[in-house]
């Protein structure tokens, strides 16, 4: 498996895999998402994607916030693959990447409150609680990840071009 930037030849196989209910569950609100949204992730977010033997796996999406030192780390896998590590083996491979960028010093993500393997995810980054916050689907827990505690513990997916 590895990860490497998307092409707006994703974006179909991308659609499909966020319209699985379990992925859509937690990451749209409990609805398949609009066409749109992708679409915007596409256009104004950097997309990484995982792929084994070239077929779609998973993503990672990072979407800058108000500050510009920081990003919004979001990730999704396909449910055939839950329960191997992969989130976060993925999410770990793009962090490393985003802290090699001098502006970059704090990395986000939430989650849904009953999403526990999310939030276990978040964890095992070394990711930090910090507060919960109010999604369409009620409130969920956002962590945060600061460069300076920063400690690259798992196994990096290759990445390729």
């Amino acid at each position: 498996m590895y990860l490497r930037a998307a092409l707006p030849s994703d974006f179909e196989p991308l659609y499909t895999l966020c319209c699985l209910e379990p992925v859509y569950r937690y990451l749209a609100d409990g609805q398949a998402p609009p066409r749109a949204i992708l679409q915007r992730w596409f256009d104004d977010d950097e997309l990484w994607l995982l792929c084994d033997a070239d077929v779609l796996v998973g993503c990672v999406r990072l979407n800058s916030l108000a500050n510009p030192a920081h990003i919004e780390l979001t990730y999704l896998l396909h449910p055939d693959n839950w329960g191997r590590g992969l989130a976060t083996r993925m999410s770990a491979t793009v962090i490393e990447q985003v802290f090699s960028r001098p502006q970059i010093t704090r990395v986000v993500a939430a989650a849904d409150g009953p999403n526990a393997k999310s939030i276990a995810v978040m964890q095992r980054l070394g990711m930090r609680y910090v507060r919960t916050v109010h999604h369409p689907m009620g409130p969920g827990p956002e962590y945060h990840l600061d460069r300076v505690d920063y400690r690259p513990t798992h196994a990096l997916l290759p990445i390729r071009n």
